[in-house]
């Protein structure tokens, strides 16, 4: 972020929006791409959400802006996730990520967040800019792929068990049994 970042370092939070709305390049990236954008304080307090955001989560901004994330986003215990990637940015202060599974007012979602640091003047995390891509089909399809899999495995595995059966072979059952094995082994470790 080049001049995207120089001009954020400037803005002040609640001005945010305006500024947003005013510059043409911050407002084509916050707007029109395929990725939500929410800038918060390092207390979790959002500032900003942009509109792919709020309807992503099925959210409206009253919901959002003024809260903290985890309490926008309906996180039982009402404290940040375990794992926080936006605790991590503010403390290591370099991007930080992680995957996060909910249901949200628009259905189960799975997504990447990213938590990037903005930094003051004086070289410490000021402020959080959260980043959200959608990864929902593609995590349920490679999920339904493995599962798919495994039946295979097991229905291949028993054509092969019932023809050793029927060949009265020891050694070809045993091969199975640990081909099964392994092939269950490797799906479970992906």
């Amino acid at each position: 972020l080049g001049r995207e970042s120089e001009l954020l370092g400037r803005i002040k939070p609640k001005d945010f929006k305006q500024v947003v709305d005013q510059d043409s390049l911050l407002k084509e990236i916050f707007e029109n791409t395929p990725c939500g954008y929410v800038l918060m304080d390092t207390k979790h307090n959002v500032l900003f959400a942009s509109q792919y955001f709020l309807d992503y989560m099925g959210l409206a901004e009253s919901d959002v802006v003024g809260r903290r994330c985890y309490e926008a986003a309906g996180v039982i215990g009402g404290s940040p996730c375990p794992g926080c990637a936006i605790d991590r940015a503010v403390q290591s202060g370099k991007v930080e990520y992680m995957r996060q599974e909910q249901q949200t007012n628009k259905g189960y979602k799975i997504f990447d967040l990213f938590g990037m640091p903005l930094f003051s003047a004086n070289g410490k995390v000021e402020y959080i800019i959260e980043v959200i891509l959608d990864r929902t089909a593609e995590v349920l399809l490679d999920r339904q792929r493995e599962a798919d899999l495994k039946k295979l495995v097991d229905m291949m595995s028993g054509l092969l068990k019932e023809q050793d059966e029927d060949a009265d072979g020891a050694q070809l059952s045993a091969k199975i049994v640990t081909l099964r094995a392994r092939l269950h082994e490797l799906l479970e470790t992906r």
